[in-house]
């Protein structure tokens, strides 16, 4: 999640790239970047809530998820969107 948060704040340094999320792009348009962590924080918050209520399913959950973060990190660095350390 942390490369898909750091990913996501480069998008608004290019403009050849758009956000798809559109509470993210809401949430940018009324408090600036600075809101894009405390989505993730918030993110990060709901998916660890969730799974906790899950029982024997919370692998599974957590397994999903952690797919779809790495998916889409993996999309974003196909298109150009790059995290250095």
């Amino acid at each position: 999640m942390t490369i898909d948060m750091l990913q996501t704040a480069d998008i608004y340094h290019h403009e050849e790239y758009y956000e798809v999320n559109p509470v993210i792009n809401f949430g940018v348009a009324k408090f600036g970047t600075g809101f894009i962590p405390f989505y993730f924080a918030g993110s990060f918050g709901a998916r660890y809530l969730i799974a906790d209520m899950l029982g024997k399913w919370r692998p599974w959950f957590l397994t999903g998820t952690a797919a779809m973060s790495a998916g889409l990190v993996i999309h974003n660095n196909s298109i150009g969107l790059e995290v250095g350390f």
